[in-house]
Formats: structure tokens, C-alpha cells, sequence
């Protein structure tokens, strides 16, 4: 299921409140941790005034891609997708999906 960047803002802001941890409160929610990480992250960017998912990410959906990987799938347009773990260098995953842009 496709969710808004609102709906993303408003679980965050849930997550936050809540106290509880990552996992916690995506197994309560139906979420993926990763994900929820993820968005995390990315909004928390954006709101700092950096570049987020929608200005440099070529970004379709991320989705849980298998049960029981507690990391997130990132769908780029051409059909491809990069399985990233929780803990990811931001810095790398930059640079890999900047390739990918350039070669799709």
C-alpha cells in the first residue's frame, strides 16, 4: 500500500509521541521499521532545509521486500530497486542512486 508524504508526516509524528522504538511502533502501526526509519530521515532532511526524496530521489514506492528483513526496498523508475539495510551510509546510497538516475 502506496501511503501520502502526509500520511508518512503524520505516522512519524505518531511514531514520536508514542515513546516507543522504531519496531515497536511499526509492528503496532502495520509498518515496516525501515521504512519508517527511512521516512524519517528523508522528512527530517527536508524540514532542515536539505535535499529530500522528492527533489534528488528517484523515488516510486518503498515497500517491505522480505518478511522478516528489517531494512527497506527503494523502486526507481526504469524498474529497478535497491534493498537498503536500517543501518545505510547516507552518504553512499546518495551516490549509488545518483548513478542509477543517470542510467535509467
Amino acid at each position: 500500500m502506496r501511503r501520502s508524504r502526509a500520511e508518512w508526516s503524520r505516522q512519524i509524528a505518531l511514531w514520536r509521541k508514542s515513546g516507543l522504538t522504531a519496531r515497536q511502533y511499526a509492528t503496532q502501526a502495520g509498518l515496516n521499521a525501515g521504512t519508517l526509519k527511512y521516512w524519517k530521515y528523508a522528512l527530517g532532511r527536508e524540514a532542515r532545509g536539505g535535499s529530500g526524496t522528492k527533489a534528488n530521489l528517484p523515488l516510486i514506492e518503498v515497500r517491505s521486500s522480505v518478511r522478516g528483513y528489517d531494512g527497506f526496498e527503494v523502486e526507481l523508475s526504469g524498474g529497478r530497486s535497491v534493498r537498503v539495510p536500517v543501518t545505510f551510509d547516507e552518504e553512499a546510497l546518495r551516490r549509488l542512486l545518483a548513478v542509477l538516475e543517470v542510467a535509467s
